[in-house]
């Protein structure tokens, strides 16, 4: 129950993702606090690239608790923030369960192009892990015993 600031992100994020991990709808909810959170800080920082990953944390919370209209929403306007600033990294280090929801909204014509390069990026089809919401190589065997 600290304050937030820009400097002091990660770590939130970080848990926001092992919350989402884990699945369960109290872990669910305590994400999207935190990340609803993290977001009034990036926006009040103008913080555009926390905001695009927020946002796409929020896509798969939302869609883990079942709200896939809610998701969709989330990710087009991470995906519209990272149009912008060619941001695809944040999207492709989310893995598959990322792939999938990008997938449902490439028909958008607002974001369809920007989509089309990240899901370029991603892995063929078949390689990377499925069971992991990807914190990068490093951090996927801790996200795996957690």
């Amino acid at each position: 129950d600290r304050p937030l600031y820009p400097s002091t992100e990660e770590p939130y994020t970080t848990r926001a993702r092992i919350l989402i991990l884990r699945g369960r709808p109290e872990d669910i909810q305590e994400a999207l606090q935190l990340l609803a959170a993290l977001d009034q800080v990036a926006t009040q920082t103008h913080t555009e690239r926390s905001r695009v990953e927020i946002f796409a944390l929020r896509a798969l919370a939302e869609m883990a608790c079942g709200e896939g209209v809610a998701a969709r929403q989330s990710l087009i306007k991470a995906v519209s923030l990272a149009g912008r600033s060619g941001i695809i990294r944040t999207f492709v280090e989310l893995g598959p369960p990322m792939q999938a929801l990008l997938r449902q909204i490439g028909g958008q014509a607002e974001v369809a192009q920007h989509v089309s390069r990240v899901l370029a990026a991603f892995p063929g089809e078949g390689e990377g892990e499925t069971a992991v919401i990807g914190v990068g190589g490093r951090w996927r065997a801790i996200c795996v015993a957690v």
